[in-house]
């Protein structure tokens, strides 16, 4: 039996050690720090627009707690990069 995830890692290494230079990471790094820095003004100063509303959001309750994994997932990819950097 193959393992089908095992596919990407071999496409991965197979390109070669120089693919990702330290210029290339630092512009994807700067490129995606910069596109979720506009999550926080983009949701917290608009005012109106428009709130899409399905006949399931009545059914899906929303619970605080679940504010720490979220919080703890951005952390984590924090730590996950460094680590990988």
């Amino acid at each position: 039996m193959k393992l089908f995830w095992a596919l990407p890692i071999k496409l991965f290494v197979s390109i070669g050690v120089g693919f990702m230079n330290r210029l290339k990471r630092l512009i994807w790094c700067v490129l995606l720090f910069g596109i979720q820095g506009l999550y926080f003004p983009l949701n917290r100063y608009l005012k109106g627009g428009m709130e899409l509303k399905t006949p399931l959001d009545d059914h899906v309750p929303l619970w605080p707690i679940w504010v720490v994994p979220y919080a703890l997932i951005c952390v984590w990819w924090v730590v996950a990069f460094s680590w990988a950097a």
